[in-house]
């Protein structure tokens, strides 16, 4: 019985292999590469801020997640990830870039990307929301107030503003992995 209970941990933890956070693009399939890295993303529901085939880079908005309290998402990798979420305001941010597989020799023209294959590189960044003026109240959660520092407010800092923590390097491996398998399948 207690063996039931800790499944879930387990298999969560079976997830947290990590690996490369890149993927290659064999030659002539840079357009089919692209629309994988942009399907991927939205299967797994991030929200795409810019596409931009020509330069090779899709970003993403930011996804909230709150850990334990959504298991539907799967953006955590550990369990302590789940701990994370769940006790912290965060999200992530995904940009994946594509970069020619060999630098071209400096007195040839520039080719057009993934012509020769190409290289994929996935990277998650983790965000955390930062109030330095919050009060929280130990009474009752209404009765939380928030200070205001003159000196941030004239130097246009908001009460509340986000901090990039650390990368995610597990969560870029996962959408590398699943990016190569995609086109590997579209072939």
């Amino acid at each position: 019985m207690r063996l039931l209970a800790f499944l879930p941990l387990l298999l969560l933890a079976a997830c947290t292999a990590s690996g490369p956070t890149t993927f290659s693009v064999p030659p002539g399939r840079y357009a089919a590469a692209f629309d994988a890295a942009r399907d991927e993303l939205r299967d797994r529901h991030f929200l795409l801020e810019r596409v931009d085939a020509g330069s090779g880079v899709i970003t993403t908005r930011d996804k909230h997640t709150a850990g334990l309290a959504t298991p539907w998402d799967g953006e955590q990798s550990t369990v302590g990830q789940e701990f994370e979420d769940l006790l912290n305001h965060q999200q992530r941010r995904v940009r994946v870039t594509f970069e020619p597989q060999a630098p071209a020799p400096d007195n040839a023209p520039p080719s057009p990307l993934g012509e020769s294959g190409a290289v994929g590189r996935v990277e998650v960044i983790l965000y955390r929301t930062q109030s330095p003026g919050l009060r929280p109240s130990s009474k009752s959660i209404n009765l939380t107030t928030t200070t205001i520092d003159p000196a941030q407010r004239n130097q246009g800092i908001a009460s509340q503003y986000q901090v990039p923590t650390s990368q995610d390097s597990r969560l870029a491996a996962r959408i590398a992995r699943d990016i190569e398998d995609r086109l590997r399948r579209a072939q």
